[in-house]
């Protein structure tokens, strides 16, 4: 049975707890029992506890720090620093015991249990870590390491031939900054713009920040990105920027997807990483194009999550999960070109399919090399293949008039630009020869693509 971090935190805090009034109320009491136990299996020595000096006071002091530290832990996993405050503590321990078991090896009995308490932590943060994308989808990485980049970016199919896209992004490498993009596509044409705040005021990682009113509706929710008017939590998403404004909530279909492979992220070859930590949305609301309000009662759309030291050098993305006659298809794919030792990759592609409930699935080492991609001009074609599966696809770009060129900024400092829409047309064709299915989806100016590229676009620049 696997132990959660929170429970086992929460467990430890009771017990400090606990040891923290022995220490105070009987200590020599203790440190008499401590010692029995240690002699019972051999360790000769005694644990003395005196109760008149200075290190009896601090001992006190530092066992009710370390009980309010995992008990805080135990209620905000996510935040690492508490549970590095914690290991820390208890490595240190663990080590002065075993040096003064040099000289009364009863000490060794500390040593072990504060080694196991440290074990222990570890052993469940490490396991909740490789959880997190599936537990808390839309929690933050960044912690502070430079270079870095963090990206959560979001799509809604507001009416036909309208579509709103906002993207959350911290930057920390020549330039350090936090803000959000936000872009309105019509048939008339597209709207945006994007608001920037220095990095440092950037709210906290993963904390419960509750706003004066309508306090409600962010209780128990922490939010992921906080800066002046912007924010993102597990439910909820507003902003505001260059006449546009939304204040969103959402709920989630449950339908996920890491496209990096884990033997890729081991190498370390990816600088990125792409979660499609939720596929499948629906979105309430209200948006805000200066006077004019749009109220959105279940839209579909999707937020994705996306970070790194480095973006790719260039790449294509495509989701869609509203067809034609098609009320339960999702679909999502990623190909991009890296930069490895000085050199460019071929593009790395990456597919998913929701077709109800079964997932199709078409990443992996090979597939990322295997697969046919040729994307560049408004236009991306593929085709995957996969445990007796194929997918063939085609995205093609609207008119200009419905493009948004979004200028970004690489950790490094170098320019890149992405040609954007939310209203593309993508045709896909599924043919699962071990089930005898051959389907053909339509998303007619529905899609959402991009295509990003080191080069200047020309067009409306937002």
């Amino acid at each position: 049975m696997k132990l959660s971090y929170a429970r086992v935190a929460r467990f430890w805090a009771i017990v400090f707890f606990t040891v923290c009034l022995l220490f105070l109320l009987m200590p020599h009491r203790t440190g008499e029992a401590l010692t029995g136990l240690a002699n019972k299996i051999g360790l000769a020595g005694n644990i003395a506890m005196p109760t008149d000096n200075l290190w009896y006071v601090l001992a006190l002091s530092f066992m009710a720090i370390i009980t309010i530290c995992a008990w805080t832990s135990a209620a905000h996993p996510a935040h690492r620093e508490t549970y590095y405050g914690l290991l820390v503590a208890k490595t240190i321990s663990s080590v002065g015991f075993l040096v003064m078991a040099l000289h009364a090896p009863a000490w060794a009995i500390c040593a072990l249990g504060d080694g196991f308490v440290a074990l222990t932590l570890w052993c469940s943060h490490r396991q909740s870590d490789k959880a997190a994308l599936s537990l808390s989808p839309l929690a933050r990485v960044y912690h502070g390491q430079s270079p870095f980049y963090e990206v959560w970016f979001g799509k809604i199919d507001v009416a036909p031939q309208t579509a709103f896209w906002f993207h959350y992004e911290l930057l920390d490498g020549k330039c350090a900054e936090a803000g959000a993009f936000a872009v309105l596509f019509e048939p008339s044409g597209v709207k945006g713009g994007k608001t920037v705040f220095p990095l440092q005021e950037l709210a906290p990682a993963n904390c419960l920040l509750l706003p004066a009113q309508d306090t409600a509706r962010f209780r128990g929710k922490p939010q992921v990105f906080t800066v002046g008017t912007l924010r993102l939590d597990a439910a909820n998403a507003l902003g505001e920027t260059a006449g546009l404004s939304w204040d969103l909530s959402f709920q989630d279909a449950g339908r996920r997807f890491e496209h990096v492979p884990r033997l890729l992220k081991m190498a370390r070859l990816s600088k990125s990483t792409l979660s499609s930590c939720h596929l499948d949305l629906r979105f309430s609301g209200i948006i805000r194009v200066q006077e004019r309000e749009t109220r959105l009662d279940n839209a579909r759309g999707m937020i994705g999550h996306i970070y790194g030291k480095r973006h790719a050098y260039e790449w294509a993305w495509v989701h869609a999960n509203s067809f034609v006659d098609e009320s339960d298809v999702v679909f999502e794919g990623i190909a991009a070109r890296l930069t490895v030792a000085g050199l460019r990759t071929p593009p790395l592609s990456s597919f998913v399919l929701y077709v109800g409930e079964r997932q199709y699935a078409f990443s992996s080492v090979w597939r990322l090399v295997a697969e046919k991609s040729l994307f560049g001009d408004g236009r991306w074609q593929f085709k995957a293949k996969a445990n007796g599966a194929t997918i063939e696809g085609e995205v093609i770009a609207p008119a200009p008039e419905n493009i948004a060129v979004v200028a970004y900024t690489d950790t490094d400092g170098t320019p890149m630009w992405c040609r954007n829409s939310k209203l593309s047309t993508l045709n896909l064709r599924l043919n699962d020869s071990r089930r005898g299915i051959v389907k053909n989806f339509l998303a007619r100016g529905t899609a959402a693509f991009e295509i990003g590229t080191r080069q200047p676009q020309g067009g409306l620049t937002v």
